[in-house]
């Protein structure tokens, strides 16, 4: 299995480095991004000394360093709109594979994830289908603004024909909140597109809107009469569901940080120590506040906050300072990003956009590609402009020697954050296939994908919990109570308890 992380960060990487980027933009008009995206790392890491599980808190730091690389270096290159064209046609290629294999698994046609204990919900290569859902949203906003730049009928059928699967598959996820942030994005998609697209008829406007709410009103239709109970159920589900989980979480979360104002609990650690707060009767673990800024602010504190407050502010002032070029050849692509970003923005305060590699890959991208402002080529030297001959040499060689070294930096943290990733998805993947194992009473795979999930993640405790109890049942306790103890060292309440 390839890791998501591994695959979205080389196809992120290579459509953001395929053309070298001024770096002397970086340095000049990009220092003020630069400077507010390390600020609100280092607020970030000031919470990891201390914290109950500062492993967590250092693989927290690794992946939010690898997003501002993407967010700083996507933010220095001139965005033409070929080259925007061939960065939604790269996400359309992939779009379009994962939008068929998420309706076919749905209907049970395929079986990629090995997971059999949560049939009501769906898992797949993207793990849960909330975080599916939260890419498919990407995947029909930018299929949308795809279709309305098509200038061919071509262009234009297969356009609509993705923003169609895709947007079935988003809808089969049963996901309310990405549902109706989609639906808000194609608000914000269309008014922005009146407004930067001069002359523009509206035509498609409606043609495309029509028919997104038609199918999807005959796909609710057809889900909801439908014969197979887990897909009725699903739907039924999403319309009756209640939301106090959400805030009885979010009730939870606002007396964590009532009670570790300054340094919070720890950057990586909410799901560590939310146990200590949880009053719901739910009996599963939450990893999420179900909301980005209670979620920063439980874990990093008033410094998180305020670092969270001015990187914002630092965004605004540039955008401001350097607006997005405008034109009637960009306008749909760049009406599809800022839509994509809105929709991010409003379904992250129900969710856990910026902590989904997939849905924090795309916002991160699309903010610094905003943020690029109007194409402007650095200065030449003196002696060029003078008629020296080697003037323009040296300053090819020059700005191929930043390129280069950027680059290498770009490489190196994108590295160190996707092998991170690429241990946790596997540890995960381990582990469910020891209990897949479990249940067909195969011991020894139990017993060897239990230590590979241990060995993948070391400082997981629910691996190390998992391994003290399959020891245990086989009467060996000195590695179970080893195991135990590692457990309740790395989460303390819940695992807390004496177990001898």
């Amino acid at each position: 299995m390839v890791p998501k992380m591994v695959l979205l960060s080389v196809i992120a990487l290579f459509a953001l480095t395929a053309d070298f980027y001024p770096v002397s933009r970086m340095l000049v008009e990009k220092k003020d991004l630069l400077l507010a995206s390390v600020a609100l790392l280092a607020c970030m890491a000031v919470s990891i000394p201390g914290s109950t599980n500062y492993y967590e808190g250092l693989y927290e730091l690794k992946r939010w360093a690898l997003l501002f690389v993407l967010f700083i270096v996507s933010s220095s290159i001139n965005w033409t709109h070929n080259r925007l064209l061939m960065l939604f046609k790269i996400s359309m290629a992939a779009g379009i594979v994962v939008s068929i294999y998420a309706i076919l698994e749905y209907f049970e046609i395929l079986h990629f994830y090995l997971y059999p204990f949560q049939k009501r919900r769906l898992f797949s290569f993207f793990g849960h289908h909330n975080i599916l859902a939260q890419y498919l949203t990407f995947a029909v906003l930018w299929g949308a603004a795809f279709t309305a730049d098509s200038e061919t009928i071509k262009s234009r059928i297969l356009g609509f024909v993705y923003v169609l699967v895709s947007g079935a598959a988003l809808l089969l996820t049963f996901s309310r909140a990405s549902i109706i942030s989609t639906l808000f994005g194609l608000g914000i998609f269309f008014f922005y597109l009146d407004r930067s697209k001069q002359g523009y008829t509206g035509k498609w406007k409606f043609m495309l809107s029509g028919v997104l709410i038609a199918v999807m009103i005959l796909l609710l239709i057809a889900v909801i009469t439908a014969k197979g109970e887990k897909v009725k159920g699903q739907a039924l589900n999403m319309i009756e569901r209640a939301d106090s989980y959400r805030f009885t979480i979010w009730k939870d979360t606002a007396q964590m940080i009532s009670n570790n104002p300054l340094r919070g609990v720890g950057l990586g650690n909410y799901p560590i120590v939310y146990p200590r707060y949880k009053t719901g009767s739910f009996d599963f673990l939450n990893l999420y506040a179900y909301n980005e800024p209670l979620h920063i602010t439980a874990e990093t504190g008033i410094p998180g906050l305020a670092g969270l407050v001015i990187f914002i502010l630092m965004i605004l002032r540039h955008l401001k300072k350097y607006p997005i070029a405008q034109s009637n050849e960009t306008g749909s692509l760049i009406a599809g990003i800022i839509s994509g970003i809105a929709a991010t923005l409003l379904e992250s305060m129900l969710s856990y956009n910026l902590h989904d590699a997939t849905s924090s890959y795309f916002f991160f991208t699309g903010l610094g590609i905003l943020c690029s402002g109007k194409a402007c080529q650095p200065a030449l030297p003196t002696g060029r402009q003078a008629g020296y001959a080697g003037g323009e040499t040296t300053h090819f060689h020059r700005q191929s020697a930043l390129n280069a070294s950027a680059l290498l930096i770009a490489v190196f943290i994108a590295i160190w954050g996707i092998y991170g990733e690429y241990r946790k998805i596997m540890g995960h993947y381990s582990y469910s296939q020891a209990l897949v194992s479990n249940l067909s009473n195969d011991t020894k795979k139990v017993f060897e994908y239990t230590l590979k999930s241990v060995s993948y993640q070391p400082h997981n405790p629910k691996y190390h919990y998992q391994a003290a109890m399959l020891y245990l049942k086989h009467g060996q306790k000195e590695p179970a109570e080893s195991h135990f103890q590692k457990a309740r060292e790395l989460s303390p309440y819940l695992y807390g308890k004496s177990t001898k």
